[in-house]
């Protein structure tokens, strides 16, 4: 064969990770197999230790790329700009498709996987490169940025999008190599370092949004998952971000996305009725806007509950609640509320909550049962914009 396959052979107490003539399934089964120690030379790595206690077994093996040709297409390949070292010291060639890398040995022996691929195919030079059929190029350049960054660099607070993204390709790099531990503690400290950067996710376009939203269903990050649905909602809200970007990255994840979804499609109907005085979307967008306006129908026709207050009594509360459920009806139908459109029911409880705390005619019951009443429609405000996702589920 005229491939060359010096990542293929490997000893028996040792699991493939790059061998390309074998079975998905059998790769899936070696990869599983792969322990050692979590060294790189870039995050404080060092000697093999063969007394480090064998490490679980990943649970599950998932890759963004499964489906990326690593066939070479050309005879000649391309230096790479940033880690083809001039330095006559690197004597180390990796080419990974058409790309070749010339970097110092040291460095890339930072686990014993990689030191064992070495040790097979013997003495590199361009002309007989040592091979990696399993990363994509950017991957491969990305983790060998970690493998020579200082301590500084690797202690920086991630400020730009493409930085994040780099990560993104060394994670990749640690499913594919499991053995690298110690750079895969340090992407989940970068991840969460992020997630929880308010100024940084605030810098984000919608798309950046969905990549990362992606990569940590992807990768199941799932305290993450929340920050950033958590964050892309408040942006919905807020009108900082567009609905229909976060409509598609919440249709391709629904369950995932639930609360996301429900936002979107929520603030997106809202817009649409902003810039029309009937509704004419079709499909998901109006099975969710009549589920909006149902829910509100239902609402105006059936008063929520009045609480029996503190300072009242089961007779007089009797007074109070009809009282409370003639006045919730009346108020439904004032002006102000019917200028509303139906589907945004959190502004019409909003609205009905104002009029009922304003309304002369309910100041007569008790006073603990009216604070109660107020505090219910606002309870029942938080409830139906906590359920908006529900409104969509089985939409697509």
């Amino acid at each position: 064969m005229s491939r060359d396959r010096q990542e293929e052979k490997r000893p028996r107490k040792r699991a493939r990770v790059d061998s390309d003539d074998e079975d998905p399934q059998q790769q899936q089964q070696q990869r599983q197999k792969v322990n050692g120690t979590p060294l790189h030379p870039g995050v404080n790595g060092s000697a093999s230790n063969p007394n480090t206690p064998k490490k679980e077994k990943p649970r599950r093996y998932k890759t963004m790329t499964e489906h990326y040709d690593t066939s070479p297409t050309k005879e000649v390949a391309d230096l790479d700009d940033t880690f083809y070292l001039s330095d006559p010291s690197a004597t180390l060639y990796i080419r990974c498709k058409d790309t070749m890398f010339k970097i110092h040995e040291r460095m890339f022996t930072c686990t014993e996987f990689f030191q064992e691929c070495l040790e097979e195919h013997g003495p590199t030079s361009i002309s007989n490169p040592h091979r990696m059929f399993a990363p994509r190029v950017e991957e491969l350049r990305a983790f060998l940025w970690a493998l020579y960054a200082t301590d500084g660099q690797l202690a920086e607070k991630i400020t730009e999008f493409p930085h994040l993204e780099r990560v993104f390709r060394i994670r990749s790099m640690t499913q594919k190599y499991p053995d690298l531990q110690r750079m895969l503690e340090w992407v989940n400290a970068q991840i969460h370092s992020v997630a929880i950067d308010s100024a940084f996710m605030d810098s984000c376009s919608s798309a950046a949004l969905a990549e990362f939203t992606t990569f940590v269903i992807w990768y199941e990050y799932v305290d993450e998952l929340a920050l950033i649905q958590k964050k892309w909602c408040e942006r919905l809200w807020s009108k900082s971000a567009p609905s229909v970007p976060a409509i598609q990255a919440a249709d391709e994840y629904p369950e995932e996305l639930k609360e996301l979804r429900g936002v979107a499609y929520y603030v997106h109907i809202q817009d649409m009725m902003d810039r029309q005085t009937q509704f004419t979307e079709s499909g998901a967008t109006t099975s969710c806007y009549w589920s909006l306006s149902s829910l509100w129908e239902r609402l105006r026709l059936k008063p929520a509950d009045l609480p029996l207050g503190a300072s009242c009594c089961d007779e007089a509360h009797a007074k109070c609640t009809s009282t409370w459920e003639r006045r919730w009806t009346s108020a439904a139908g004032w002006k102000r509320i019917l200028g509303i459109n139906t589907a945004d029911a959190l502004a019409l409880l909003s609205c009905l909550q104002d009029q009922l705390s304003n309304d002369d005619d309910l100041k007569v019951i008790n006073p603990d049962c009216r604070r109660a009443g107020l505090d219910e429609i606002k309870k029942l405000r938080e409830k139906t914009k906590d359920g908006l996702g529900d409104h969509f589920a089985g939409v697509v």
